[in-house]
């Protein structure tokens, strides 16, 4: 299984490139852990406040756990930054 996270990153020079990193790969590290522990409110706490009050997200985040058949055995942990924009679909 391929689980991809995104995100935005408003300031793009090395330092931030390089702290980004290490925040994604803690975070990684977070995820596969409550992947793991089936833990559906950890998971939630992920997520900023109006994905939270809008969505439903535990019932996302349970099905999304229980589309995953078997056992977490290992991750491997890729970080790769892009660079551009997109505007009204330009």
């Amino acid at each position: 299984m391929i689980l991809g996270l995104t995100a935005c990153n408003l300031i793009n020079d090395v330092r931030t490139d390089i702290a980004n990193e290490k925040y994604a790969k803690k975070l990684s590290k977070k995820v596969v852990k409550y992947i793991k522990d089936n833990d559906v409110g950890e998971m939630k706490a992920l997520f900023c406040e109006y994905y939270q009050n809008n969505f439903k997200l535990e019932e996302e985040i349970e099905y999304f756990f229980d589309s995953i058949d078997g056992k977490t055995l290992s991750y491997e942990f890729k970080c790769y930054g892009e660079d551009g924009s997109v505007r009204d679909g330009k």
